[in-house]
């Protein structure tokens, strides 16, 4: 097991939230930081009435 970290990036506020548009996941090796995931929110939907 190696420690991760996540980096969460350019907030925005949607109606009552505060969301997180991007975000970076980051394994902290011995090595040195290896960034493997980018993460972008485009679109948002919550309390939808609908199975999905």
């Amino acid at each position: 097991m190696q420690p991760w970290s996540i980096r969460m990036k350019e907030h925005q506020w949607m109606d009552r939230f505060k969301v997180p548009l991007q975000a970076e996941i980051t394994w902290k090796l011995d090595a040195g930081d290896y960034t493997w995931y980018l993460l972008e929110v485009e679109e948002i939907e919550y309390n939808k009435a609908e199975v999905y």
